[in-house]
């Protein structure tokens, strides 16, 4: 049988503007001498990612309000059955012994060939996560040829990327590196300046390289690095900065990196009848971005 599966060596690049495609999401399941070894002999590609939401009816509002809580992922794969595939053979230990408690899980990294940054030998390194799961066999159905699998998540999501560092011609094993272990190169702002009226928002976007490396950061609200409440507000918005302007003045608010505070950036806040010329970000410029380095 030829050997058709996509991105074998971690060396193709997806191009812009290619749709989803099952073979761009791969899942990766360490195998028995703990290497990651991708599934291929199985039907199917969807991943539930299962919100656990929560609803609160707080005093102050005249409604309910729901906020999620966490994500459950969980997925389930039609493995091929057939005699000597390293896949069938690990997944049918499964069926064999019918493991319970901690023998039943198994660590797994899941990569998006969506998201690269250049590796090393013509090869790329991907975004990725890795978690463990519960692994369960539901049934086999030895008519059609069929081992079905089930997958559930628990432990935390932990990010970062799938490396091909150490690939060769023999080895075809993806490491996985984790976010805390791929150091920040720089903090990337839409904007390093904002003029408002009172009353007015803007948002800039809060960026960090390269790819994988921790992304979490906050603003800092004490010391003398602190903006002035008095002529703005300011919240998180995922990956952005929301700006509130309620007084005339000036001010400046500082953004650092929430596990390296050595990383940080700041936006001056102008907030008036008669705006300066602040010259910030473009907004039709997607190139037009305010780079601060580390330190």
């Amino acid at each position: 049988m030829p050997n058709d599966t996509f991105n074998q060596m971690f060396d193709e690049l997806i191009p812009e503007g290619a749709e989803g495609n099952q073979a761009y999401f791969g899942l990766f399941f360490r195998n028995r001498v703990g290497l990651f070894r991708r599934i291929t002999q199985a039907e199917g590609n969807e991943v539930a990612y299962n919100p656990e939401t929560q609803t609160r009816n707080l005093i102050g509002n005249t409604g309910p309000s729901e906020s999620v809580r966490r994500y459950q992922i969980q997925f389930s794969k039609n493995l091929l059955i057939r005699k000597g595939d390293e896949e069938y053979e690990l997944f049918n230990r499964y069926r064999e012994k019918l493991p319970t408690g901690t023998n039943a899980q198994l660590p797994m990294m899941l990569v998006d060939f969506m998201k690269e940054i250049p590796g090393t030998n013509g090869r790329f390194n991907y975004k990725a996560f890795a978690l463990t799961v519960t692994c369960t066999v539901g049934t086999a159905n030895n008519t059609d040829g069929i081992l079905d699998i089930s997958f559930g998540q628990t432990s935390d999501v932990v990010h970062g990327i799938a490396s091909s560092d150490d690939f060769d011609d023999v080895n075809q094993h993806p490491v996985f590196i984790p976010s805390a272990r791929i150091p920040i190169e720089k903090m990337i702002l839409s904007k390093e300046a904002v003029s408002l009226l009172p009353g007015e928002e803007a948002w800039v976007s809060v960026d960090f390289e390269p790819m994988g490396c921790p992304d979490t950061f906050e603003i800092v609200r004490t010391g003398s690095d602190r903006h002035d409440e008095s002529i703005c507000g300011v919240r998180l918005q995922l990956d952005s900065v929301v700006i509130t302007a309620r007084e005339n003045g000036t001010t400046s608010v500082k953004i650092r990196s929430a596990t390296n505070a050595a990383v940080y950036g700041h936006i001056e806040v102008t907030v008036g009848e008669n705006l300066p010329d602040t010259g910030g970000q473009d907004p039709d410029d997607p190139d037009d971005d305010d780079i601060i380095d580390q330190g």
